[in-house]
């Protein structure tokens, strides 16, 4: 353990597939990136002091030419097994794209998780989101669990200590769904890649699970830089295939929102429209009371606003669920009671955008 290892997948899958089943994890944090100058060593460091310091992280790097990035990279080769593959980069998430791949990290983890460079996974306890040790010493104490979901919670008025939590039950459900689990490797061994369900970037069978333990969060920092923002979006505007119709920055956001069919595509030009309003990318000002959020402490305790989303918190995030009644709860309401549960696991555009991935 200590030296460099850094793979392109194209020619050496092999051997980065041996890297990975040469040091067993209890934990294996997966990222995929490129070009992540802003958080990239925020990531690194808070997975290292949640794993260890002798501990590897995966990166599957999408051909990053940033030069900042490529720094970190050297900075940290000792801590990173660096796996750099091209192409369209959510590809990386099918299982039958790169099943050895899959495989690899089945074999040689007990829990597993892909946590982009903006995604920071914490454990809740005791009113703190803890972000160290504890984390994997939770999951070892708990090995036979068939996957954790994690909240995934989004930063909000572009603070790197704010984030938005609503506790009406389509916030809950959106939190879990939009979240990512961490799954246990074992239960995915002998799995064959074409019949795993794709959801939200988790290889996750569909199947009842029964009552799951919570308390996992993920902070979503996603809306840290309002130019980082916006450059993530005009890449995802590009990879869709869209933009080959519309060349430049200027004629994506020209053009008529009615002649826009992809949904996830739309979702991306109003968004981007709408960061294009605060002036000179600059992030507004704070209000002087916050609403429907909490503020994360330098000890990691929690303050909310309003104080009463606290319980709400505790309750949604901290307590055993019954996710598989929760969802048929909700498809019930929204759907009608015959509504499979697939239609909330995986909605409509995102369904369609893997169909299209998978094909």
């Amino acid at each position: 353990m200590g030296e460099a290892r850094v793979f392109t997948w194209e020619k050496e899958a092999g051997a980065a597939c041996a890297a990975l089943r040469a040091e067993p994890a209890l934990l294996r944090v997966i990222s995929k990136s490129k070009d992540e100058e802003h958080l990239l060593e925020r990531w690194i460091l808070h997975y290292l002091r949640i794993l260890g310091d002798s501990a590897r992280l995966v990166i599957l790097d999408n051909m990053s030419e940033n030069q900042a990035v490529l720094r970190l990279y050297e900075k940290y080769a000792a801590r990173l097994l660096l796996i750099r593959f091209s192409g369209w980069h959510d590809r990386v998430h099918i299982v039958s794209r790169f099943p050895e791949l899959y495989r690899a990290v089945w074999d040689s983890s007990v829990f597993y998780a892909f946590l982009d460079t903006d995604e920071f996974l914490c454990l809740h306890e005791d009113g703190a989101l803890i972000q160290d040790q504890r984390v994997p010493a939770c999951l070892e104490a708990n090995q036979d669990i068939a996957f954790y979901p994690a909240h995934s919670l989004s930063n909000a008025h572009y603070r790197e200590d704010l984030f938005s939590f609503k506790d009406g039950i389509q916030d809950i459900l959106n939190g879990i769904i939009w979240g990512k689990p961490l799954l246990n490797a074992r239960r995915m061994r002998g799995c064959i890649p074409d019949q795993i369900t794709v959801g939200h970037t988790a290889q996750l069978p569909l199947l009842p699970y029964g009552e799951l333990p919570l308390g996992f969060v993920i902070l979503h920092c996603s809306n840290i830089s309002i130019n980082r923002r916006i450059r993530i979006n005009m890449e995802k505007i590009r990879n869709s295939g869209f933009i080959k119709h519309h060349n430049d920055f200027a004629s994506v956001l020209s053009v008529d929102l009615n002649s826009v069919a992809s949904d996830q595509v739309l979702i991306y030009i109003r968004e981007i429209r709408s960061l294009l309003t605060v002036s000179q990318g600059q992030a507004p000002p704070l209000p002087e009371t916050p609403e429907h959020c909490f503020r994360v402490n330098k000890d990691a305790a929690l303050e909310f606003y309003p104080e009463s989303l606290a319980e709400s918190f505790r309750q949604y995030v901290s307590n055993a669920l019954s996710l598989d009644k929760l969802l048929r709860q909700h498809c019930a309401v929204a759907y009608g009671p015959d509504c499979p549960i697939w239609k909330i696991v995986q909605p409509e555009s995102y369904r369609k955008y893997h169909t299209r991935l998978s094909g």
